[in-house]
């Protein structure tokens, strides 16, 4: 999608990632108070100005996808992929993993 303000063409583009975490739901009243996993979606989405740059490898492009997939994947998916996820206040949990 592109927009055009103050003679400035901007852009949106989204990337898409996804990873398996395991987490609970310490409150609940079924299943989902039990240890169990989910696999999560995360939409990166970015806007801004195209690279006008004459000649540079991303030129026309607001950022290569490429990029975003290895950032994406470093800073979040590597760090929760098949990985638990605990509330805070979940003292059962946090309390078992810290002894």
């Amino acid at each position: 999608m592109g927009w055009y303000t103050l003679g400035i063409i901007l852009i949106t583009i989204t990337r898409r990632l996804e990873f398996d975490a395991g987490h609970r739901i310490p409150h609940h009243s079924g299943q989902c108070v039990n240890l169990h996993g989910h696999r999560y979606v995360i939409e990166l989405t970015l806007c801004g100005q195209v690279n006008a740059h004459n000649g540079a490898s991303d030129e026309g492009m607001l950022m290569d996808f490429g990029q975003i997939k290895t950032l994406g994947q470093q800073y979040l998916v590597d760090q929760w992929d098949h990985a638990f996820l605990v509330y805070r206040e979940d003292y059962a949990v946090v309390d078992f993993l810290a002894s």
